[in-house]
């Protein structure tokens, strides 16, 4: 539910538009950004900093035009400019699947944190998640 709230309030924010909170007689948080007939409400101010934008960007499917591995040697030798041109490629996509192993973690300790915790848990998740931010900007930024 956490994550919902965190999606609205994302694209709630991206849109400028004011967001509305209010609880229900049965204990409900509600958002909306239209304004309720409630009231007891209040119009939240969204800290861009507290919001998770980390998703893992889905790897295209390999090209069909005869540049895959199973093609590597139909097109003559292997020339230097060739082989650093696919070291470079190999290393870049390497570097992909590193990153986007970094923000699956990253999502994965998120949850764990909006599920709820005990402490120590609780100081152990964030500290992670801390380490993976830090790892995902000085690497794939």
């Amino acid at each position: 539910m956490q994550s919902i709230e965190a999606i609205f309030g994302l694209v709630m924010l991206l849109a400028g538009a004011t967001i509305y909170q209010w609880v229900d007689e049965d204990g409900n948080r509600h958002y909306s950004d239209r304004k309720p007939d409630v009231e007891q409400f209040v119009e939240v101010e969204l800290d861009e900093g507290s919001i998770s934008t980390y998703r893992a960007v889905p790897t295209p499917a390999p090209a069909e035009n005869g540049e895959g591995p199973e093609n590597a040697g139909a097109a003559g030798p292997e020339t230097p400019e060739r082989a650093a041109r696919s070291n470079a490629a190999a290393r870049r996509d390497e570097l992909e699947r590193y990153c986007n192993d970094l923000l699956e973690d990253l999502d994965a300790v998120q949850d764990q944190l909006r599920r709820g915790y005990r402490e120590p848990r609780g100081q152990q998740l964030r500290d992670r998640r801390r380490e993976l931010r830090a790892a995902y900007r000085r690497e794939c930024v």
